[in-house]
Parts: C-alpha cells; structure tokens; sequence
C-alpha cells in the first residue's frame, strides 16, 4: 500500500515538473523570434528615428517579463529530473539572450538621443 502523504508529494511533484516543462518550451519558442526583434532594431536604428525606437526595446521587455516569471514560480524548486534541469538551462540561456539583446537596444537608444 502506497502512503497516502507520499503519493500526494508524487503527484505534486509530477504536476510541478509538468508545468515548468511545459512554460519553459513555449518560451523556447519565442527565442527563435530574438534574431527578428534584433534586426528590427537595426533597421530602426538605421531610420534615425528615436521616437519609434523608444518602442524597440519592448520586443525584448515582454519575453524577458515571462522568463523572469518563470523563474519566480519554478526556479526555487531542486528537482534532479533532466527534463526540469534541461527547462532550468534552457531558461538561463533564453534570460541572457534577451537581456543581451535589451542591453544592445538601450545602448542603441542611448546613441540615438545623444
């Protein structure tokens, strides 16, 4: 017989796991869009148009908000799983992804106003 504490903990677990998975691949997806939100940042930066590039550096405000979510309701968990690691890793990489790119745009930005 399966202790009933232990089989609450299991599921839990599971469902943790599953969900922070599931989060971290659809945010993976939004890092094949980083290459397009930088080269419209060129492209606007090129125009000379600072008031439309005050705008840029959205595109790279909204994935970090959700990485940056993601973080605060999975990070804190320590499961040895690889798939959860892997979703950790892959949340690290996405994280300095956008915030190289958020810093490129605000530098960018930064030039345009001076």
């Amino acid at each position: 017989m399966i202790d009933e504490g232990y089989a609450f903990y299991s599921a839990l677990h599971v469902t943790v796991i599953s969900q922070a998975c599931s989060f971290a691949n659809s945010i993976k997806y939004v890092d094949l869009i980083a290459f397009l939100a930088l080269g419209t940042s060129i492209y606007i930066y090129v125009l000379s148009e600072p008031w439309l590039f005050l705008l840029v550096p959205l595109m790279s405000a909204v994935p970090l908000f959700f990485i940056i979510l993601w973080f605060s309701r999975f990070g804190r968990f320590k499961f040895a799983e690889g798939d959860f690691q892997k979703a950790k890793r892959e949340m690290r990489a996405s994280l300095f992804l956008w915030l190289g790119i958020l810093v490129v745009q605000l530098i960018a930005l930064a030039t345009l106003w001076s």
